[in-house]
């Protein structure tokens, strides 16, 4: 008797055993079903954008700073101290000031000053940490010429200019003297073809200047501390 019941509930067991086996399957399977139906539904919903049409765009920082601003003009953003329109790309440190920016010319800043450009051309700024300009490459279109600048603190350093007919490179002073031109480089093919190199100091703006042209002989010239001129070459 006892034999018989051990054995019915061995078979109660296995059958048992056998429900929960054919009960995990199914679960299995609903869940790879439910898988797959979330897996299609998500790829269905992402977007696909081959473009995208704005006057605006704002990107922010991890903490919802606005840090890159693009438009034209570039939208309004409280993040930024400056509230001048400019056309393009501009990123803003977190300090507010204007760091970066890609596209038409407008103010400059110097020593916290806005000034207008002579030319709103097309180009390329970079702003140090208090936000003034220190260097820059533009296209002026009024003067069909390009500019490349590296700029002190206080005003242009370093000035490289090409344009119809002429070249020249101008190193300037970072002095508040009378001269603030020091060496100056420049080449001109206006009918005729002419070269100079230009050195001054705090005095003058042409101490020595040495001059090649067609049109006449090579000049070394020497100017005196009185303001009298040789020639050393003739």
């Amino acid at each position: 008797m006892m034999e018989e019941e051990l054995m019915d509930r061995i078979f109660k067991l296995e059958n048992e055993l056998k429900s929960t086996k054919y009960l995990v399957i199914f679960l299995i399977l609903m869940f790879i079903i439910l898988a797959y139906q979330y897996i299609s539904v998500q790829q269905k919903n992402t977007i696909s954008v081959e473009m995208v049409r704005t006057r605006g765009l704002v990107i922010q920082d991890q903490k919802g700073n606005d840090v890159i601003l693009m438009g034209y003009p570039i939208p309004y953003s409280e993040a930024r101290k400056r509230t001048d329109p400019v056309d393009g790309f501009l990123m803003v440190d977190k300090n507010g000031n204007d760091r970066l920016f890609m596209g038409k010319a407008g103010t400059l800043q110097v020593n916290g000053e806005l000034f207008n450009r002579i030319d709103q051309g097309w180009g390329y700024m970079v702003n140090d940490s208090r936000g003034n300009e220190r260097g820059h490459f533009s296209m002026l279109d009024s003067l069909n010429s390009i500019i490349l600048g590296m700029d002190y603190p206080t005003g242009e350093g370093i000035m490289m200019v090409a344009q119809p007919d002429n070249a020249f490179i101008v190193i300037n002073a970072d002095t508040g003297g009378t001269a603030r031109e020091r060496i100056v480089l420049r080449h001109e093919m206006n009918g005729t073809e002419e070269n100079f190199i230009k050195i001054g100091n705090e005095q003058s703006k042409g101490r020595v200047i040495i001059r090649a042209s067609d049109m006449e002989d090579p000049s070394l010239i020497y100017r005196k501390m009185d303001g009298t001129e040789n020639d050393l070459l003739r």
